[in-house]
């Protein structure tokens, strides 16, 4: 009897513990499934070359003498297009802040299509049709479009960023008293523009400069007078702060030697 209750007791206890078999039969299969879906999936090699290229770009990442690149980054090759100098984020919300008060302005003179605002590599580009601006072949200022040089000087005021005007026209040749050419002309429109932003608006020259690319730098090719019309235009480029610095003279002081070490840097 007492051989039998103790089988007995010993059955039980194998059938209460056979659920763990089961379970551990459930963990093992799941392990496998999770490694199989593991092993299936792929790292996607051209979003992953494309971010390491585009962050090497963006750190500026130098090979070595050794042609690796001294960065965990491998180094990046050519993008389609190139890679947009960074901003700061009071930079990028000033220019949010320009294109507003350009759209504004433009609603309120109903010359929407006389304005054209976009980003490109250098800074911001506020386009201007000539025909807003001037009369044909002159360099005179609409007054009726003033209005909309003053929103632009306000919205840029209170901005570091350094402005450079540039006039640019179309490619029939123009041949008056005033204007021998389109440079000129283009220029005569240019320093008009700037002239109007530093004498009546208050913007510090040192921020200014003007520029007559004649028709050599088209938007469009001058294939139609509808195209012709494009590239008659005055760009107000608000450059990036980053990169500004490169594309101007050296400022009063900093042009000739450096100065030899040891030397006093106070004047006499």
């Amino acid at each position: 009897m007492g051989r039998r209750r103790g089988g007995h007791a010993s059955g039980g206890h194998s059938s209460s513990e056979r659920w763990l078999l089961t379970y551990a039969d459930l963990i093992t299969l799941l392990l496998i499934y999770f490694i199989v879906l593991f092993a299936m999936s792929q790292i996607d090699t051209t979003k992953y070359k494309k971010m390491a290229d585009a962050m090497s770009n963006a750190f500026n990442v130098i090979p070595s003498a050794g042609g690796a690149a001294d960065s965990v980054l491998p180094p990046g090759s050519k993008l389609v297009m190139p890679p947009i100098a960074p901003m700061h984020s009071e930079e990028e919300a000033a220019y949010r802040q320009v294109e507003k008060a350009v759209e504004d302005v433009a609603k309120q003179l109903k010359a929407t299509a006389s304005f054209d605002v976009h980003e490109e590599k250098r800074g911001l580009v506020i386009s201007i049709a000539d025909t807003a601006l001037f009369g044909g072949g002159t360099a005179d200022l609409n007054p009726n479009m003033q209005r909309a040089l003053d929103q632009i000087a306000n919205s840029v005021r209170n901005m570091p960023n350094r402005i450079h005007i540039e006039g640019h026209t179309d490619d029939l040749p123009i041949k008056t008293g005033r204007f021998p050419s389109n440079w000129e002309l283009s220029t005569a429109r240019a320093t008009n523009v700037l002239r109007y932003l530093q004498e009546r608006k208050g913007l510090p020259p040192s921020r200014l400069a003007a520029a007559g690319y004649g028709e050599h730098y088209p938007r469009v090719p001058n294939a139609s007078p509808d195209s012709r019309a494009k590239n008659r235009r005055v760009d107000i480029v608000i450059l990036r702060e980053a990169t500004s610095a490169k594309q101007e003279p050296a400022q009063p002081g900093t042009l000739g030697s450096e100065p030899q070490q040891g030397a006093s840097d106070h004047g006499h």
